[in-house]
């Protein structure tokens, strides 16, 4: 306990305190006797030279631990140390249920709640916060009609000239061997801190990943020298500050999870700075209470550098990807889970495949995966083969040894994509013959050109789309099995909008302030008008919806857009062709209710009765739904 100093205020307590600190076998730093007035500034004094724990009583431990930051060990009266006393009170005044009071500081005094029972005694606190308010609790002991007073000796003093009987407050040996009892196991708790802060520290420094620490709201508590360089900052720009100001592109939400408990861990991919890093979080645990979280940054080691050559043709001929995850703006659960994922995919160098009807953004989840892997700075080659010939695909996807003429060679996107990426739309419009390809240079890094095996440093990600479901494909004998399953352990499919409707909404929003500051005709919607298109099915998902709202703002004739014009616009850019008696009827709005009010009437020979009873709703609903839906009735005179 060479760190631990004892401050007191009288010579009799110096003396105790040498006898507990002789009996106990510890060796202090200080000890000695210090006046009020004076206490603060010695405690400065040998903090300075070392100490970091005081053991103090009263008035001098409350002024130590306002103006310094070392803990304090309050020498606190025990109860048999106070009982001494009220039974000394109790000589004195020989009455039966005597008022005492007893005048001090909080922090002297044990818990004296059943000593009126026990001592028979009416016994009145009178605790102060400043030594000058004294005075005040004398007084109010006077009206109290209290007998005699216990404290200190200001108290004594002061009860003396009042015409109270007063007893000094003596403490014994027992308070101050509490007091040097809990110091000692301070110190011991302190120790231990100590060297685990020391092996933190260590494990710190000299680690290869990010450390950040965080408390139980999110903020970062300590951060390490690897993060440092990682974020380009330093430890007090990051320390205090919550994670998602800290790594900005994590997903806050899945932090969130692991501080309640609700995730066991969180993994993503990121990149910071130009830097590729595979992040993990994890709960701190404290008897299965989460206390905070612990997330490591692993950098991912960099692929083999492309030749400045070969750079800069990359980008002579467009081989970048643009996008990034930061463009996706639909913020559904389902798509943040999606965005998730795809970010673990972007880590390896195994295929990734991409289930998407038309227009749910393939491409630029392709990209963003792209740019989001250590092949960032290697080329993006896009591709669909739709429409080609099996020869035309064979040139395109794996090149060609010889021209026609046998005197020139063409290179192939997996040869021209090498180190980077290759994107092949609609697989499932590959030949049989090409797909055999295909697998072999995927499993097995070997480049079939002109029939003849080549193998090569083949390091390139292929990602493919699809629109079909491979695995009915498979079963039909129309997609190969072995390449089926090697693209299939990383997909996922992004949901179209109309099972995310909340995503229409943001959409809209957006598409509707881009096209009005674009073209400066300002429309509102009204709430007819919103609901109607978040209501629609959008089969063109986010192509479909945004050219919608384009051809909106730029045709509408008034500012405010009500369900009428939203509905006579769906009929004209996308009516819907159904049979009906073998002939093409066009639906005007495409809703499935409308489309089957209009089926019926023609059905009926407009007769609303009998439409009305075959969907078994009254007349008056029929017309509502009608006038709803803008569906004519033809036979009307």
């Amino acid at each position: 306990m060479k760190n631990v100093a004892f401050i007191v205020p009288k010579n009799e307590m110096l003396i105790q305190a040498e006898e507990v600190i002789k009996e106990e076998g510890l060796d202090v730093h200080t000890l000695k006797v210090v006046k009020t007035t004076e206490v603060v500034n010695e405690a400065r004094k040998v903090i300075a030279d070392g100490v970091d724990l005081i053991v103090a009583r009263g008035l001098q431990a409350s002024l130590i631990k306002r103006y310094t930051n070392v803990p304090v060990v309050e020498i606190c009266l025990t109860s048999q140390e106070i009982g001494r006393l009220i039974v000394k009170a109790k000589q004195i005044l020989q009455k039966p249920k005597p008022r005492i009071g007893i005048v001090g500081f909080p922090n002297m005094f044990c818990d004296m709640t059943y000593f009126n029972e026990i001592f028979d005694i009416e016994l009145h606190q009178y605790l102060i916060e400043e030594s000058d308010e004294t005075q005040k609790a004398i007084n109010k002991a006077v009206e109290d009609k209290i007998e005699l007073l216990i404290g200190g000796d200001i108290t004594v003093v002061t009860a003396n000239i009042v015409g109270i009987p007063a007893l000094f407050l003596e403490s014994t040996k027992d308070s101050i061997r509490q007091a040097a009892q809990i110091a000692k196991n301070m110190n011991y708790a302190r120790e231990v801190e100590k060297k685990h802060n020391a092996h933190m520290e260590a494990l710190l420094g000299y680690s290869f990943s990010g450390i950040l620490k965080l408390n139980q709201s999110g903020v970062v508590t300590v951060a390490n020298r690897v993060i440092e360089e990682i974020l380009g900052k330093k430890s007090e720009d990051i320390i205090g500050k919550n994670i998602q100001h800290v790594l900005e592109e994590v997903d806050f939400d899945s932090i969130e999870s692991v501080l309640k408990s609700e995730k066991e861990s969180y993994s993503s991919f990121l990149r910071i700075n130009n830097v590729a890093l595979i992040i993990m979080a994890v709960p701190i645990k404290v008897d299965n209470e989460v206390e905070g979280a612990i997330i490591s940054c692993h950098k991912v080691q960099k692929l083999e550098q492309m030749e400045s050559q070969a750079l800069r043709e990359m980008y002579l001929h467009g081989y970048v990807a643009q996008s990034n995850f930061t463009q996706v703006l639909r913020k559904s659960k389902e798509m943040k889970e999606i965005i998730e994922l795809a970010k673990l995919f972007a880590q390896t160098k195994n295929p990734v495949l991409i289930y998407g009807e038309v227009g749910t953004e393939k491409e630029l989840f392709a990209q963003s995966i792209h740019n989001n892997s250590v092949r960032k700075n290697a080329p993006f080659i896009s591709i669909n083969c739709n429409g080609m010939s099996e020869e035309m695909q064979t040139i395109v996807l794996f090149g060609n040894n010889y021209t026609d003429n046998g005197t020139e060679k063409q290179k192939g996107a997996l040869e021209i994509g090498n180190y980077g990426t290759v994107l092949i739309h609609e697989i499932e419009q590959l030949t049989m013959h090409c797909q055999y390809r295909l697998f072999k240079a995927i499993k097995y890094k070997t480049l079939i050109q002109n029939d003849i095996e080549k193998t090569l440093t083949l390091d390139v990600k292929v990602i493919a789309t699809s629109r079909r479901n491979l695995s009915v494909l498979v079963k039909k004998g129309l997609f190969r099995e072995d390449l089926y399953y090697a693209l299939n352990a990383l997909s996922f499919e992004i949901p179209p909008l109309r099972k995310t409707q909340d995503d229409i909404e943001v959409l809209l929003n957006e598409y509707i302030k881009a096209y009005s500051s674009q073209y400066e005709r300002y429309v509102v919607l009204t709430a007819g008008a919103r609901k109607m298109i978040c209501e629609y099915q959008w089969e063109g998902n986010l192509i479909q919806l945004e050219s919608f709202c384009e051809r909106m703002v730029l045709t509408a004739s008034r500012r405010t857009v009500d369900e009428n014009f939203v509905r006579y616009l769906l009929g004209q850019l996308y009516p819907v062709i159904r049979q009906i008696k073998d002939q093409e009827k066009v639906v005007v709005y495409k809703a499935p209710e409308a489309a089957l009010i209009a089926e019926l009437l023609e059905k009926h020979n407009g007769n609303r009765e009998l439409v009305a009873q075959e969907l078994n709703i009254s007349k008056t609903t029929l017309w509502r739904h009608m006038k709803k839906y803008g569906v004519s009735n033809k036979y009307d005179i």
